[in-house]
């Protein structure tokens, strides 16, 4: 019998999204699925409910409520779903994520202890001109992308990320878990038909990911990155990536 695994979903005010999303969860066909609702104020665990209730899964609710000392609230659900799994194997996803049923077919590369971490590409629903983009020069350079779904075992999670630190981190914790991992055990990323089913542009994230390209994702050629930029109509990219890289070499002069 294979080694169970379960499913950690963080979620606030998502009784739409969900009708959508879980049941691609349970075709996964996980031992236990452990949903954190946070602060809600819509029908979102009735109709988790509805949902599991039509599958052999265990499934856990548990609503936060409290105030927590972390810098950014989901990485602070994220984890604390981490800690009710019972079991080793833990696939972490999102509530606007409808999953590709492929994933399950990575499992026995994380109970084997093959790869530490396997993260999961997602494609925006809608497709954009922008997403399509992305996704192709993604196949012709093999350049580095942030993770979506993750998969993973607690010891390779216990064994290189402290809570501590995470408490600091201000957003895309996935990132850091998938980074942190990976300075320890063989991690890779796979392309999968898993839909981010709610897109946005926003040029604030667009900044940000710049210095996280730079910071967390170790990308150096400036050159590349102006393409991506402009290939992606996401000038502010550009911008966060050039303002790291000036800010780290400053420091590194000083």
């Amino acid at each position: 019998m294979a080694e169970p695994f379960s499913v950690v979903i963080p979620a606030r005010n998502e009784e739409k999204m969900l009708r959508v999303t879980l049941p691609s969860v349970y075709r996964l066909d996980p031992d236990e699925v452990i949903l954190i609702l946070d602060r809600p104020a819509d029908r979102s665990e009735d109709v988790a409910r509805e949902i599991c209730e039509r599958h052999d899964s265990e499934t856990r609710i548990e609503t936060v409520w409290k105030e927590v000392d972390w810098s950014f609230r989901v990485a602070y659900l994220r984890f604390y779903g981490f800690g009710l799994a019972r079991n080793n194997v833990i696939l972490s996803t999102d509530a606007d994520f409808q999953l590709d049923c492929e994933i399950g077919k990575y499992l026995d590369e994380v109970r084997s202890e093959r790869f530490g971490l396997i993260s999961f590409g997602i494609l925006d629903y809608p497709l954009t001109y922008r997403s399509v983009v992305s996704l192709v020069l993604s196949k012709i350079f093999r350049y580095k992308t942030f993770a979506g779904p993750m998969l993973f075992s607690k010891r390779a999670l216990t064994e290189t990320v402290c809570k501590e630190e995470a408490k600091k981190w201000m957003y895309n914790d996935d990132i850091h878990i998938r980074r942190l991992i990976s300075s320890k055990f063989p991690t890779k990323h796979v392309t999968t038909k898993t839909w981010h089913i709610r897109p946005s542009e926003n040029p604030i994230r667009d900044y940000r990911d710049g210095r996280l390209y730079y910071i967390d994702l170790k990308e150096r050629s400036k050159m590349m990155m102006f393409l991506r930029s402009l290939v992606l109509l996401k000038p502010r990219l550009f911008a966060g990536f050039i303002h790291a890289f000036n800010e780290f070499n400053s420091l590194s002069r000083a």
